[in-house]
């Protein structure tokens, strides 16, 4: 299997298991900002298989075009960015 089609589906998985086991991971916490985030994770449970595709779609584009990007950027900004 090619290596960014693996990574890809890798970030899907790891992305729909934090979906699932951050709001039962953090069910015992009073904080607010935690109490915010574990709600806001239960809400958007039902999306969970948009998330992966689009994680794994984000994730395979970058890492295919990373060395096309990284071989036609301009000089300067290769300087800048310590390329």
């Amino acid at each position: 299997m090619n290596n960014s089609l693996f990574v890809a589906l890798v970030a899907a998985a790891l992305s729909s298991l934090l979906s699932v086991v951050l709001p039962c991971a953090l069910k015992s916490h009073s904080q607010p900002f935690v109490v915010s985030v574990r709600d806001m994770f239960k809400r958007r449970r039902e999306s969970l298989l948009v998330s992966a595709v689009v994680v794994a779609v984000v994730v395979y584009a970058s890492i295919e075009l990373a060395p096309e990007v990284r071989s036609n950027i301009p000089a300067g900004l290769a300087n800048f960015v310590g390329m």
